[in-house]
């Protein structure tokens, strides 16, 4: 599936291919995007770019959104766990 973040004259700047559906709402900070997928991945995008960062593999689908505090990514996944990342 396809994340893209629109312009404000409604082009698409950037897309990402995830290749699983996305659930959750993104949440971007720092210049970064971040958003969980079905796939029981947790991502960060460049904002400017849409290139990966880095992503995270939780082993379950992730359908909550990101929350982001003092540097530090908490996402809850299916494997009833709650993970904080580094941003």
């Amino acid at each position: 599936m396809l994340y893209a973040l629109e312009t404000k004259n409604g082009r698409v700047a950037w897309k990402y291919e995830t290749g699983s559906q996305i659930t959750s709402s993104p949440r971007v900070e720092g210049g970064r995007v971040y958003f969980g997928a079905v796939d029981g991945n947790m991502y960060c995008v460049d904002a400017a770019s849409g290139q990966l960062i880095w992503k995270y593999g939780t082993g379950a689908a992730i359908v909550s959104s990101p929350f982001v505090l003092e540097g530090v990514v908490y996402i809850g996944s299916m494997d009833h766990s709650v993970y904080a990342l580094k941003a």
